[in-house]
């Protein structure tokens, strides 16, 4: 059975407190830092290789007028309506993490799963769609950040397991939730003007 990256970072730990007993010249200080510093540089420095990544060849890309303008912007929010409705779980996923972090309770991470579904099924349905030349980058980004999301919510669920990995996920959904927003905005100026 292959550790973990939280069992490989602890057995780092372990050796270097193991050394510092054993050997009075090193720096417990130093050494410490520099775990702390291979956590931190993990979950920082090392992207979640299983998002999905989309570029414009994946897109079907159509003329700048008006009326491909309004069938895009009717498209998207069809789109919205249907995966940010009421009937929908997206949304719910931080109250999800809250419960089961505050409770302890990993069983609840399964809840993520449908929500984790759901922002797969948005993006492969956004990249299914006529998008403008003008929209053509922000949509190339918004489902990328859609696939993003769901790749860290799928990360997320680890924290109970390899809580290494699974705080990269709280961190990268902390980020590609802030730029789903930024990207929203953008794409609402587009179908406003």
């Amino acid at each position: 059975q292959s550790d973990n990256k939280t069992d490989i970072l602890s057995k780092q730990l372990f050796a270097t407190v193991n050394a510092i007993k054993s050997d009075s010249n090193l720096n417990p200080e130093e050494s410490y830092k520099e775990i702390a510093n291979n956590v931190a540089e993990f979950v920082t420095d090392n992207p979640n290789p299983n998002i999905v990544k989309i570029n414009k060849n994946d897109i079907s890309v159509i003329p700048n007028n008006t009326q491909n303008k309004k069938a895009y912007t009717k498209s998207i929010g069809g789109l919205s309506e249907t995966f940010f409705g009421k009937n929908t779980n997206i949304g719910t996923e931080t109250s999800i993490l809250y419960y089961s972090l505050v409770n302890e309770d990993p069983t609840h991470l399964s809840d993520l799963d449908p929500i984790i579904s759901s922002y797969d099924a948005l993006a492969k349905n956004l990249t299914s769609i006529k998008v403008p030349e003008l929209a053509v980058n922000d949509h190339v980004e918004l489902v990328n950040t859609l696939y993003a999301i769901s790749a860290s919510l799928t990360e997320t669920k680890s924290l109970f397991s390899d809580s290494v990995v699974g705080i990269r996920g709280v961190v990268g959904y902390n980020k590609t939730a802030t730029e789903l927003d930024t990207i929203i905005d953008r794409l609402q100026t587009y179908a406003s003007n």
